[in-house]
């Protein structure tokens, strides 16, 4: 990797552009970072374990208690004192309130920290300091889900004298299970439900509230924070914490190929793909996806009843071998939850769909995937017959839950497979888009498709939208787009690494566009010879580097003292010899900073 310093002048030019733009900025800010980088220690926590006492080095007041010990629990939260906690991985309002011991909930949620590839949970505690009080810190670092790779990454601050503040990142938008945000002295309080999308919130003297959902919707609050300022009796004043540095990725950079596709529905009401159709057109080393007029073939008499139970599995024998980029086969993998494959994936238990373990799978698969009971006495259930070429796989009025018993709602939908072209149509009746389950995760809905092992994410295609103008090209080999990260939030009065990555090894020359205007949409760029490509910003500063066969690149940046600033940034490169696009240049996704605490 190589290495610039961001020229003298032009982060002057940069930082002069700001002052331009804000004019004068007030400066009265909390001292106490939104994001503390300084995580402590790894509490080393295994699935269901709650840690040995952890002294905070002050007193800090809830509930009509004060406390110096806290335990620290994996599953997204911590207990107040020395002894009694206990680790619990659901959720429950009432759980909350009828413990006998005092928990603080960032987010409450089913974790496991010891799972392969998992996060971990860390402890610091900080003394006081010049104006900054004692405060402790407890981060839940890129932890995943149980038994799932949804990463989860969240902040606890308890400060001396009571104060609490939350922070959350934007990867809490997915959650595959319950999860409760809130506070209880438990011992049998009341419940005090409230709802953290409509902050502030006063809770006049109550040391107890709680938000709780059951079907893994998003966090109320992503890519932000609550601070909980005692009201002097007892209770909290909660609002939005405000004046924090945020970073966000945004748009897509080209040039990128994706052998996968697939739209993710998160809830059941959302899908939309009922009585439509979309045929996969075998080109020999992947497929061309369009709309299509093919027609539901209803099981015959002669069709064979799988017989398939609640998260099962079996195996299906081909007329014929089919085709299908990269080889072919005369058996299918079929589970319960909709999903077919070359081989097994070990997923027939996996009712909670998520494009992570979706692109993840090892063997070619093919899904409409979501939590159903094809054995259940209201069901149709699961049939396979052939008609002439066609090898049929049929779910028909097939029921899924309703919280966590079998609904009344049935789902119809199919798979056609053309031994003879190795075309693949997706064929879909009526739909259950009324049926909520409460099983964690089990709401959603995936379909698509993917090549089998490890396939870059090209993000959730919205097939209706997409299909009814236009076609989806999965690409012979996955092709990561260039690509632009930052390193850090941009915390005022720090250092951060903006990384160009994805590059090609010829490439001759790149820059890092700086602007204030975001396009996002963005701005096209065929008519300039580079399809597929988009300006995101207004390019009001170019910052240009030269790889010299590198395939990424990192400029620091230096984040001037104005909080509430923000930079739209972006990366091109140039390189004739790749020939990726006609002019021969390509551009990344577009990166806002906002410069904070």
């Amino acid at each position: 990797m190589n290495r610039f310093s961001l020229p003298a002048h032009a982060l002057l030019a940069v930082t002069s552009l700001i002052v331009t733009s804000l004019g004068s900025v007030a400066s009265a800010q909390s001292s106490l970072p939104c994001w503390n980088p300084n995580l402590g220690t790894n509490l080393n926590l295994i699935d269901e374990d709650i840690s040995a006492p952890l002294g905070l080095g002050f007193s800090f007041a809830y509930g009509g208690q004060t406390y110096t010990d806290i335990q620290v629990c994996d599953n997204g939260y911590i207990t107040l004192g020395a002894t009694g906690g206990q680790a619990d991985f659901d959720p429950d309002p009432a759980t909350l309130v009828a413990d006998p011991f005092a928990r603080i909930c960032p987010f409450w949620v089913d974790l496991e920290p010891d799972a392969p590839g998992s996060g971990n949970v860390w402890f610091n505690a900080v003394p006081a300091s010049g104006n900054d009080p004692a405060y402790a810190v407890i981060t839940w670092l890129d932890v995943f889900e149980y038994q799932g790779m949804t990463p989860h990454t969240f902040q606890l601050v308890l400060v001396d004298g009571g104060a609490i503040r939350t922070s959350y990142d934007s990867n809490l938008s997915q959650n595959s299970g319950p999860w409760l945000i809130g506070a209880s002295p438990g011992n049998g309080v009341s419940q005090n439900a409230v709802s953290l999308a409509a902050l502030p919130i006063q809770t006049a003297g109550n040391a107890t509230l709680h938000d709780h959902d059951l079907v893994g919707s998003p966090a109320p609050i992503t890519d932000g924070g609550i601070d909980w300022a005692p009201d002097g009796s007892g209770g909290f004043d909660l609002t939005a914490l405000s004046g924090c540095a945020t970073t966000a990725n945004f748009g897509r950079g080209c040039v990128g190929g994706y052998t996968s596709f697939y739209e993710w529905f998160q809830n059941t009401p959302g899908i939309d793909l009922s009585n439509s159709a979309f045929d996969m057109l075998f080109t020999g080393n992947g497929y061309l996806v369009t709309t299509s007029t093919t027609t539901f073939v209803a099981p015959t008499g002669a069709a064979a009843n799988l017989n398939l139970a609640d998260d099962a599995e079996t195996t299906i024998t081909l007329a014929s071998a089919l085709a299908f980029p990269g080889g072919s086969t005369t058996t299918l993998n079929v589970t319960s939850n909709g999903i077919l494959s070359t081989a097994s994936n070990n997923a027939a238990f996996d009712f909670s769909p998520t494009p992570t373990e979706f692109l993840g799978w090892p063997s070619t698969t093919w899904a409409i995937w979501h939590d159903l009971i094809p054995d259940d006495p209201a069901s149709g259930g699961v049939f396979f017959e052939e008609i002439g070429n066609l090898s049929i796989i049929t779910w028909d009025a097939v029921v899924g839950y309703v919280g966590q018993t079998p609904g009344t709602t049935p789902s119809t939908f199919q798979f056609q497979f053309d031994r003879t072209t190795g075309n693949v149509a997706f064929v879909f009746g009526a739909l259950d888009t009324t049926s909520v389950s409460t099983w964690p995760g089990g709401d959603g809905w995936l379909i698509g498709y993917t090549p089998g092992g490890p396939s870059l994410d090209g993000g959730s295609t919205d097939l209706t939208t997409t299909l009814a103008t236009g076609t989806i090209a999965t690409a012979t080999a996955d092709l990561a787009p260039l690509t632009l990260t930052a390193s850090d939030l941009p915390v005022i009065n720090t250092t951060i690494n903006l990384t160009t990555s994805e590059m090609t090894s010829t490439a001759i020359f790149g820059g890092l566009l700086l602007g204030f205007q975001k396009f996002d949409p963005g701005m096209d760029l065929t008519g300039f010879g580079m399809p597929g490509c988009f300006q995101f910003n207004d390019q009001l500063a170019v910052l240009l580097f030269f790889p010299q066969g590198a395939t990424s690149v990192t400029l620091p940046f230096n984040v001037p003292n104005f909080p509430g600033a923000r930079v739209i940034a972006q990366s091109a490169c140039y390189d004739p010899t790749a020939a990726l696009t006609p002019l021969g240049a390509t551009s990344s996704n577009g990166v806002e900073l906002r410069f904070g605490l």
